[in-house]
């Protein structure tokens, strides 16, 4: 046998994606982080042991270490799946129809044959000090078995070299089931087994059996000698499909389905029950199952626990016709162990005492397997008397009323695996099915169930029905056709904040508010104190919540007291106490008046700087409990000064106008939180119900009361109109200001009060304008100044400067200009495009004749359909100048419309020609 040694063996090993969340960053909104050092997160993780074909999977709960059987082999893993051992169990010279040891001249058909492993148990001992081992049968040598070590898999401890044929223990073909428990019985060791039908090899094996774990007398190890069995009349006909073997409380049960002999002949499933410590079967009794919507034939169980009591969780399918091949169609439904112990006690009570029947002559209870016993009428006190039967009491029982169930849960893919979890009081079920995944659900008290996600543990191949939990509770282990998957059921510590982790939505999860995690129940140190520990899957899940923030919004200028009330607020001891903390500076103490909690906003001076280009920042206000964030929220800093530092051209409208309680003191030019001016002026904000406020009482210039548009180079002067101007009573000079091209043009601006409407207008000094820049027209903001202060100005003021000269070459382009403009084509020696005023002779009304500079194409066709380019000067002012005045060798032609150009190098317009006699 080959040694452990795993540094020598292939072993693949696959890290799955999960791992990658430990890189994300934490937002900087989330709350949650804490000083406190969370455990170790376990990834998914998978195995593919030397590529074996897997058949079963153990777990030895002292020691975490996986055992898994394979076909012609066994592995022994670490409880993060590294190999540790491992053995080989096969193939072996065999035939089915022989018997061990095999003689290949005896046996001619004998050949190598895999050797599928059917059992893999676990051997424990009784006294202290005592050798545990490994129990495995296989296949081979008609399913004899043997004992390997638990720390080498390698190293045989016991194999029988000729075994007897009481020594065959499992089926010897790998399409038959095999399943076994193991018991304690007066110091010894027994092993229980169910086993189908074999067609081949000896017959006569019982379908259950109980067999010794070490030699007794002249009877050896794993014999059925002198123990009792399920003796049965045909083999054939009670062909039972095993599914499960347990052991709870002091009774050994045993499911599996079979045709209905007695009844109607239809397969269903049945769990059958026997005293562990009665070596002759009298106490064997067995009832149906019934799962509502026709699923009949049972595919994996479990033991576990639900609302407190134990209870059998089936695996259930729905039957292809009458026969025992299960389809896709699947439920689980969950049998109460006190109620499944009642239905086989009621039978057991009706053939003792009754002959199987209850009043109305029904039979409910009769003898099964064919065998020559019947139901009796001995007295009541016998079931009590004779828990376990005896040689005076009627064997082997059935029930005719089945035990009925509704589905918890149903699948649209056939369910091939069951675990079930206690969690917190509540259970959760994990269910393998036939495409490689694993659903979670959670059941509810009501009996009902809800999946709340799938996992995808291996798309090539079905879930073993050995689907076993770690003995934390906290990763459950995965066996598929091919490789083992160590999966964590929960990962509640890769939630970060509150939030994330209740909208997953896991009831493994729940935040612990005073530890800043998301951890499960047991975990959070006072979860039994109320709003500790917040459940992922509650209906009414919220996290510890801040509301009713008074101010939400406030000054940067001022320090207040800030107050807020939390929803869901722990509760602490005298001792302890909450503090806040804004953004990044160091938490203040919090007053905390039952869910009402008061703190002192931080002084201006430590408040970080408004944000270039912006009138406010946002602050995150946190609660703290030390140095975990039970919860937090935004509050907002204002800045008014900011408010009139963007804005320039209108600092008082803006300052007025703002979404913050900003007021403008018109003498200092000060944009303010307060309600008071150093120069008691002051104009409040429009949401204020006092005068003056808003905009409209802002002291400005509205309006050009001349026309914008102004030629360069003339002497041209200004009026600009202002309002609220009143309020400056000291006489300052008034400057209007032109911005040309970046720079400032001051011009004196004489005051014309009007008496009648209270109006200002403002003459500003005549001036040439001039601008370099080569285009038509060019906007100049103006503005008005008194003093150094600048008059806020509406934001749509502007000169129109204009210069005729630019972009128009020729007399058709110049005429096109609009009118408002006066511009004129000026003849003489130097003719060109200028201002009326500026032309020393009279203007031209007539344009030159149209002057064509360039066509293209040149050449083209008779037939005509080409289009032609025509460009040129003077080729008129508008496409209705042009429109009927096109000819391409006297045939004429419709210019195109959407594509006539005025432009400043050349006129320019497309024709198609038609054909040409």
């Amino acid at each position: 046998m080959p040694a452990a040694a795993p540094q020598l063996l292939p072993l693949a090993i696959w890290w799955w994606p999960p791992i990658l969340l430990l890189l994300w960053p934490q937002s900087p909104l989330s709350f949650g982080h804490s000083l406190w050092s969370a455990p170790s997160y376990s990834p998914q993780i998978s195995a593919s042991l030397h590529d074996s074909h897997l058949n079963h999977l153990l777990l030895d709960s002292s020691s975490g270490h996986i055992y898994v059987g394979a076909v012609n082999a066994l592995y022994h893993l670490s409880p993060d799946l590294q190999l540790l051992s491992w053995g080989k169990t096969g193939p072996k010279l065999d035939s089915p129809d022989c018997l061990p040891p095999i003689d290949p001249l005896e046996c001619t058909q004998a050949k190598e044959t895999d050797n599928t492993n059917k059992l893999l148990l676990l051997e424990e001992q009784e006294e202290e000090g005592g050798i545990r081992s490994l129990i495995v049968c296989g296949t081979v040598l008609q399913g004899i078995c043997e004992k390997r070590s638990l720390r080498n898999v390698s190293d045989v401890l016991y194999q029988t070299p000729n075994p007897v044929d009481t020594q065959y223990v499992a089926a010897n073909d790998p399409r038959v089931s095999t399943v076994g428990v193991i018991v304690g019985q007066k110091g010894a060791r027994l092993m229980l087994v169910g086993r189908g039908y074999t067609s081949k090899g000896p017959g006569g094996i019982p379908p259950i059996t109980m067999r010794r774990l070490a030699p007794h007398h002249s009877a050896p190890a794993f014999s059925h000698e002198e123990l009792g069995k399920l003796v049965v009349g045909s083999y054939s006909e009670y062909n039972n499909q095993f599914v499960k073997a347990l052991h709870h409380n002091k009774h050994v049960y045993f499911l599996f389905s079979r045709r209905d002999v007695w009844g109607k002949r239809e397969y269903r499933t049945y769990v059958s029950r026997l005293c562990a410590g009665d070596p002759s079967f009298y106490s064997y009794v067995e009832v149906p199952l019934a799962c509502e919507g026709g699923y009949n034939l049972a595919q994996a169980a479990a033991l576990g626990t639900h609302l407190g009591d134990p209870a059998l969780f089936v695996a259930m399918a729905a039957g292809q016709a009458s026969t025992p091949t299960p389809t896709s169609r699947s439920a689980l439904c969950v049998y109460s162990m006190n109620e499944l112990d009642q239905a086989l006690q009621r039978a057991q009570f009706l053939c003792y005492t009754a002959e199987g029947r209850e009043s109305g002559n029904q039979d409910e209870a009769y003898i099964e397997y064919e065998v020559s016993s019947k139901c009796l009428k001995l007295p009541p006190s016998s079931v009590t008397e004779y828990p376990c039967g005896g040689e005076h009491t009627p064997s082997p029982i059935a029930s005719a009323v089945p035990l009925n169930a509704k589905p918890a849960v149903t699948q649209a893919t056939q369910v091939t695996a069951v675990a079930v979890a206690t969690e917190a009081g509540h259970t959760i079920a994990l269910l393998g099915d036939k495409s490689g995944q694993l659903h979670k659900v959670f059941l509810r008290a009501d009996g009902t169930g809800a999946e709340y996600d799938l996992v995808e543990v291996d798309g090539q191949s079905p879930v073993n029905a050995d689907l076993l939990l770690d003995s934390t509770g906290r990763n459950i282990y995965i066996l598929t056709e091919r490789k083992v998957t160590r999966l964590p059921v929960a990962q509640c510590e890769l939630h970060l904040d509150c939030n994330s982790c209740l909208s997953v939505r896991d009831p493994y999860c729940g935040w612990c508010s005073l530890e800043g995690r998301c951890t499960r129940k047991l975990e959070c140190a006072r979860h039994s104190q109320p709003h500790h520990w917040l459940w992922s899957y509650g209906h009414d899940r919220q996290c510890v919540y801040i509301q009713n923030l008074d101010p939400s919004i406030q000054s940067r200028e001022e320090q207040t007291q800030v107050s807020f009330t939390v929803l869901q607020l722990p509760t602490l001891s005298e001792d302890e106490a909450l503090s806040c903390a804004f953004g990044t500076l160091p938490a203040q103490p919090a007053v905390v008046m039952e869910n009402r909690i008061t703190c002192q906003s931080p002084p201006p001076k430590l408040l970080p700087p408004t944000p270039r280009g912006s009138d406010h920042m946002t602050v995150r206000l946190a609660l703290m409990f030390g140095e975990v964030t039970i919860s937090d929220t935004n509050i907002t800093f204002y800045d008014c000064h900011a408010v009139g530092r963007l804005n320039a051209t209108s600092p008082c409208m803006a300052c007025v106008s703002s979404v913050w309680p900003c007021h403008w003191c018109a003498g200092d030019e000060l944009c303010t939180h307060n309600h008071t001016c150093p120069q008691q002026h002051m104009i409040f904000n429009s949401r204020e119900q006092r005068e003056p406020h808003g905009a409209d009482s802002c002291p400005c210039v509205w309006a050009l009361e001349s026309s914008p548009l102004i030629p360069v180079g003339f002497n041209t002067q200004m009026s600009l109109q202002g309002k609220n101007l009143d309020i400056f009573k000291d006489e300052k000079d008034y400057e209007c200001v032109v911005v040309i091209e970046g720079q400032e043009l001051m011009l004196p601006a004489t005051l014309d009060r009007s008496i009648e409407t209270g109006s200002r207008v403002f003459k500003c000094a005549a001036h040439k304008f001039t601008y370099t820049v080569k285009q038509l027209e060019y906007l100049a903001p103006i503005y008005l100044q008194r003093g150094a202060q600048r008059i806020d100005s509406a934001p749509h003021l502007r000169l129109k400067l204009y210069n005729c000269s630019i972009g128009q070459s020729d007399c058709s382009q110049c005429r096109a200009v609009s009118e408002d403009y006066g511009c004129v084509w000026c003849g003489g020696d130097t003719p060109g495009c200028v201002f009326n005023q500026s032309c020393p002779s009279a203007a031209v009304d007539t344009c030159p004749p149209p002057l064509i500079t360039e066509v293209h194409p040149l050449t083209g066709p008779l037939e005509g359909g080409v289009l032609l380019t025509i460009l040129g000067s003077n080729l008129g002012q508008r496409y209705q100048d042009i429109q009927a005045g096109v000819t391409v060798a006297g045939v004429a032609c419709r210019p195109l419309p959407e594509a006539y150009r005025i432009s400043t190098q050349y006129d320019s317009f497309f024709v198609y020609y038609h054909h040409i006699q």
